[in-house]
């Protein structure tokens, strides 16, 4: 195991550091953030807005989805009116790019029914899936490995192969390409050939190691078989780099070799490991894989661009019960991640002396957007991202987190300070409220005094009222007996005159 030269983790771009200007966005996870650097390799990573853009880019234009997407909508004449009227406006832009610009959005509200709109969307979506000629998507590919480093060796050949196709058949898109029947015919025939010739050197090869275990005492030998039989699987797994695989056979058998007490039968054994052929991933089976599988022409250019794109990486590895939750998380480009497979932290750091500081760098780069208000989902998962580390690493790798908690400490001590503040101006204000309604009690309690004062003249008032009442009645009643008095001493006048007149006149 010692001769093996693991290089795979090692660092391609030491120069790369996370001190770009920090984004002005808020994101709900990391995947969303452009520029951050894988764990593993600290290259550059595509985020997943970018991976979304680049595919949108490499879709046909507006107006070559009209002319081949025509007959699916030429019987709806207002949705295709709709979707004429923006390949006119944005000709050379896919629909998939064209349905994200907001004013486009706002048009799509306003003016189509919903019966329209699902009809408008499966265009969109079928658009989507339609690349450009290859030469266009080729020179796009090429461009996305020049800038990220980190494209697996694989895929990098791939690119090399469609570009040999492009300049070939510019004319054709990459699906018409490698469905052709002569290059889908050579590409099986290579992919084939290499299988065959692993299955021979491996069956030649794992029967000597088999014999090996002959010499082993009963008990040793039925454990020998049964890692054995793990092994194989590591052998044969196609995705997995020979580096990869290599840490995981030396996982496997390192305890058990260590502790055999033949140490001569032991070196035999390792000697033995390192002669058994892997069954790798290579550039003919991925070009075949194409027609094979009858692949999308997206989802196979996809899978090449996710190569450098941001994943999840499970601190704890999903197959020994690790949860993909925050707290167990660390970011890797796709490359890195299917590397990493469920490998122990602490193999990979025996063979990767980088990898504890680029793990490091990156949770300093999370704080950091964190710290401004960029990533605020994670605050409470940095503790719980540490002490995965601690655990998976045996110790090795440690984040400092002073600063971090000086950084929560400082913030929380200002809310308490403003606290206090926004207290005290309260407490202010209730003083002053309190003073103010003193004020008006004090008012309310005058007003009282004077009501009661108005109360007691308004009763003297109505009693005097009530006396001139009384005396206006008695002047009536005196009136009435006036006026009658009167009425009688005319009624004697009367009668006076009457006689005199009677005298008179006898």
């Amino acid at each position: 195991m010692k001769d093996m030269q693991i290089n795979l983790f090692q660092n391609q771009n030491n120069n790369t550091n996370f001190t770009a200007r920090l984004p002005q966005k808020v994101f709900k996870e990391v995947k969303e953030i452009p520029g951050m650097c894988c764990a593993k390799c600290r290259n550059i990573m595509l985020s997943a807005p970018e991976v979304d853009t680049f595919m949108g880019k490499l879709a046909v234009d507006s107006r070559t989805t009209i002319k081949n997407q025509v007959d699916g909508v030429i019987e709806n004449k207002s949705v295709f009116h709709f979707l004429k009227s923006l390949a006119d406006e944005y000709p050379r832009t896919s629909f998939y790019e064209i349905v994200k610009k907001p004013e486009v959005q706002i048009r799509i509200a306003n003016e189509l029914s919903d019966k329209e709109l699902k009809l408008f969307n499966s265009v969109v979506e079928l658009s989507s899936a339609e690349l450009k000629k290859a030469p266009i998507v080729v020179n796009k590919l090429k461009a996305l490995r020049d800038n990220f480093p980190q494209m697996p060796k694989v895929y990098s050949e791939v690119i090399d192969y469609l570009d040999f196709y492009a300049t070939k058949y510019p004319d054709k898109t990459i699906t018409q390409i490698l469905t052709t029947p002569v290059i889908v015919a050579s590409h099986r025939k290579v992919s084939n050939f290499y299988y065959e010739r692993f299955l021979t050197m491996f069956d030649k090869e794992f029967k000597a190691l088999e014999k090996l275990g002959e010499k082993l005492s009963e008990k040793d030998k039925v454990r020998f078989d049964n890692l054995n039989k793990q092994a194989s699987i590591t052998w044969n797994a196609i995705y997995l780099p020979t580096e990869t695989k290599n840490m995981h056979i030396e996982e496997i058998y390192e305890r058990f070799l260590n502790n055999l007490e033949d140490k001569k039968i032991a070196e035999k054994i390792r000697k033995q490991i390192v002669r058994i052929p892997h069954n790798n991933l290579n550039v003919d089976y991925l070009l075949y894989k194409f027609s094979k599988h009858n692949l999308s022409e997206k989802n196979y250019i996809k899978e090449i661009v996710e190569q450098v794109s941001i994943t999840f990486e499970h601190i704890k590895a999903e197959s020994k019960g690790g949860k993909k939750v925050k707290g167990n998380g660390l970011y890797l480009c796709k490359a890195c991640n299917g590397a990493r497979s469920n490998l122990l932290y602490t193999t990979i750091l025996k063979h990767c002396s980088d990898f504890g500081e680029n793990i490091k760098a990156q949770i300093r780069k999370i704080i950091t957007l964190v710290k401004h208000g960029n990533l605020p989902t994670y605050e409470e998962s940095i503790l719980q991202i540490k002490k995965a580390l601690n655990q998976e690493t045996k110790g090795q790798v440690i984040i400092d987190l002073k600063d971090f908690f000086n950084f929560k400490k400082s913030r929380a001590a200002k809310v308490v300070d403003e606290t206090r503040q926004k207290l005290n101006v309260a407490g202010d204000n209730i003083r002053n409220k309190s003073l103010e309604i003193s004020d008006k009690k004090k008012e309310i309690n005058n007003v009282m005094t004077h009501l009661e004062s108005l109360r007691s003249e308004l009763g003297k008032l109505e009693k005097e009222q009530s006396y001139a009442y009384k005396t206006q009645n008695s002047i009536r009643e005196d009136l009435k007996d006036a006026k009658k008095e009167l009425n009688r001493i005319l009624a004697e006048i009367n009668e006076d005159i009457y006689l005199k007149k009677y005298n008179n006149a006898e």
